[in-house]
């Protein structure tokens, strides 16, 4: 489940190269997390980071494709916000179940294969307006 951060997810924007790390750092801590079995208030904790962070994150994106008239906003912002829907039903499953191993492999492979995908093809798109 861990991310590798490598080249073919940078972008080319520092703030957002930066906030991706940031956010794939976080995301191996959780994977860790689950792996090493923490108690269900602290992958919650951990949930509750990530959440904040996600939003915050889409945020400056979308800031930076509205300030650049980026033709493909409503597309991407589309993403972000069925991203956050999903999130919050991932969040919504720790908090009722906590961690099974369904749910942390499930959500393991969803927020890897997620993250990877959007930021090598669809935020590489960005490169093209700043």
């Amino acid at each position: 489940m861990q991310i590798v951060w490598n080249k073919n997810l940078e972008t080319g924007i520092l703030v957002v190269d930066s906030q991706h790390r940031e956010l794939v750092n976080k995301l191996n801590n959780f994977f860790d997390a689950c792996i090493n079995k923490r108690g269900k208030d602290e992958l919650m904790g951990m949930i509750r980071f990530l959440e904040n962070y996600v939003v915050f994150h889409f945020k400056t994106e979308e800031d930076i494709m509205q300030r650049n008239k980026f033709p493909g906003f409503s597309s991407h912002k589309a993403m972000h916000d069925s991203f956050i829907k999903e999130f919050l039903k991932i969040k919504d499953r720790f908090e009722k179940e906590g961690p099974t191993l369904e749910l942390v492999t499930g959500t393991g492979k969803f927020l890897s294969s997620w993250l990877i995908e959007h930021i090598s093809k669809v935020d590489k798109q960005l490169s093209s307006i700043v």
